[in-house]
């Protein structure tokens, strides 16, 4: 269970994670138009399949998130879980 003060020290040492970021990140390494040439070789895949397809990306990268990152919901931001037990770790020596 997360403390205020937990929370407070999460939100200040800690950076959101930008699941929208990294699942692009993601999308434009494994994936190319470079095979196809000619306009379509500088083309983003993940650009790509957001304004081709919004929804099919959403569904993408909420699954992506679900099976690829472990994540931690504090104060309506993501934060790398591990991270995140780290601080809660910290905290509760202190408090011994």
């Amino acid at each position: 269970m997360l403390t205020e003060r937990m929370i407070e020290r999460i939100q200040k040492d800690l950076c959101p994670v930008d699941l929208e970021k990294k699942y692009d990140e993601m999308l434009d390494e494994c994936f190319s138009f470079t095979h196809v040439g000619g306009i379509f070789s500088n083309m983003s895949p993940s650009r790509v399949l957001k304004e081709v397809d919004p929804i099919a990306y959403q569904c993408d990268l909420d699954d992506w998130a679900d099976s690829e990152i472990q994540l931690t919901e504090v104060a309506d931001e993501y934060y790398d879980s591990s991270e995140v037990d780290r601080i809660e770790r910290d905290e509760e020596e202190e408090e011994e």
